[in-house]
């Protein structure tokens, strides 16, 4: 579920100061990325880090942030609210 922290296309209402509000966030690099077995086959830094081209439909190339959306790739499908979250899920006995 989106919250307040995001704007109504699904974007970081916030960018400039997105650490400082959410201390989970994330900042991605192409070397991180290994790391992230959670990202998409189509995440740009997931492509970059491969050494792999980028889709003719990624905003990067063609400008356009639509053209996402038109094949139904959708960052908002990736992302995880705390709330959304249940912590024993992820506990190791």
């Amino acid at each position: 579920m989106l919250n307040s922290h995001y704007d109504k296309h699904g974007k970081c209402a916030d960018y400039e100061n997105r650490f400082e509000i959410v201390s989970e966030c994330i900042k991605l690099t192409p070397q991180k990325v290994a790391a992230y077995s959670w990202l998409p086959d189509t995440c740009a830094y997931r492509l970059m880090y491969q050494d792999l081209p980028l889709p003719q439909w990624h905003p990067l190339i063609c400008g356009n942030r639509d053209e996402v959306k038109k094949i139904g790739v959708n960052e908002k499908d990736f992302m995880l609210e705390n709330d959304d979250i249940d912590v024993e899920d992820f506990i190791v006995e």
